[in-house]
């Protein structure tokens, strides 16, 4: 059985990723070059290391765009995303599986429109995905209360955009991801909020802007280190290879703070950089990870088991034609498409 879960797996992996591809048309119309940019957002994120870590997220935003020649806008919004699950199924099932939670929107149109929404009830949660140009892609979904044992939230909301510059060849690629009415315990935070935004020139480096903001925190009791006002870390314009040492000196400044939260079981990780095998820059951010590690499972299914809030990723590549970007100083990582790392 664990034979014919791993072949599902891999042939899953190779499939998405042979779909990360760019290859120039044949007399195309003139471009500035290839790019594959798709921007993230998930509010509320648990995860299973096993030891490969694969994730779902509720809501969930995805925005992308694609070129050279032809152009391809696609966004997607969920209200429960099921990762790698969902693609597994849709193989299984020959492409009749379709989340129904899932609003998905592609430019030019095919067998999906331009424009997508899901809807629950009057004043509810809604999922729209909306392509209004090949260059142009935007996702947005909200989603009610989620309760589980020891963890309560009363609401997420994503927002994602990848938009192409008309005027200058610049790609921007941001997401937005807030969580509501955080309950761990006797730890009550009123708003997470993870937001990033990744600016992608031709063959050069990604720069990036970011905020993780806690916001409206208690414990009932005296909490010391982190008040009620909450914390902020933030960076703008950094260079990604830069970003980790320049939120660990925010970090260093907070540092009472994060350790009020780490006696929760929560941690707020530096971004992770990288670059993907698929040739892609993938920037990520949380703000906040909590996590656990039963010593019987070291080793084997479910070694590690976790919750994220606040989550943000973009996977991009945007290269000028016959030169690619610099990653010289960038670690491997893999690429968000593929559903697992």
């Amino acid at each position: 059985m664990r034979g014919v879960v791993q072949r599902i797996i891999g042939f899953a992996g190779v499939a998405l990723l042979a779909s990360l591809t760019l290859v120039p048309a044949s007399g195309a119309e003139d471009v500035d070059g290839q790019w594959l940019v798709d921007g993230y957002g998930h509010p509320v994120e648990p995860y299973i290391q096993i030891p490969g870590e694969f994730r779902a997220a509720a809501p969930a935003t995805q925005a992308g765009i694609e070129g050279a020649a032809p152009l391809r806008c696609q966004a997607i919004a969920y209200f429960y995303d099921g990762g790698l699950g969902d693609s597994v199924a849709q193989i299984l099932s020959y492409n009749q599986f379709n989340n129904p939670t899932k609003a998905w929107a592609i430019n030019p149109p095919t067998a999906r429109p331009v424009k997508d929404e899901k809807t629950t009830y009057p004043g509810g949660p809604t999922g729209t995905a909306n392509c209004p140009s090949s260059g142009h892609s935007e996702a947005d979904s909200t989603l009610g209360p989620l309760v589980s044992q020891g963890l309560s939230i009363e609401g997420g909301s994503s927002r994602t955009t990848t938009v192409k510059s008309d005027d200058e060849s610049l790609i921007v690629s941001e997401s937005m991801n807030r969580a509501t009415g955080v309950k761990v315990g006797d730890l009550s935070i009123a708003s997470v909020l993870g937001w990033m935004k990744v600016e992608l020139r031709p063959s050069s480096e990604p720069k990036v802007t970011y905020r993780i903001e806690l916001g409206g925190i208690s414990d009932g009791k005296n909490f010391s280190g982190a008040n009620y006002e909450g914390l902020v870390l933030a960076g703008q314009g950094v260079g990604g290879a830069d970003l980790a040492k320049q939120f660990n000196e925010q970090a260093k400044a907070n540092k009472e703070a994060l350790k009020a939260l780490g006696q929760y079981g929560f941690s707020i990780f530096a971004p992770r950089v990288g670059y993907s095998a698929a040739g892609r820059y993938i920037l990520e951010i949380s703000a906040l990870d909590g996590s656990f590690s039963p010593t019987a499972r070291q080793g084997t299914i479910g070694q590690t088991l976790g919750i994220r809030l606040g989550v943000a990723r973009v996977a991009g590549r945007y290269e000028a034609n016959g030169e690619p970007s610099p990653h010289d100083n960038y670690q491997y990582l893999p690429d968000p498409a593929v559903g697992v790392s």
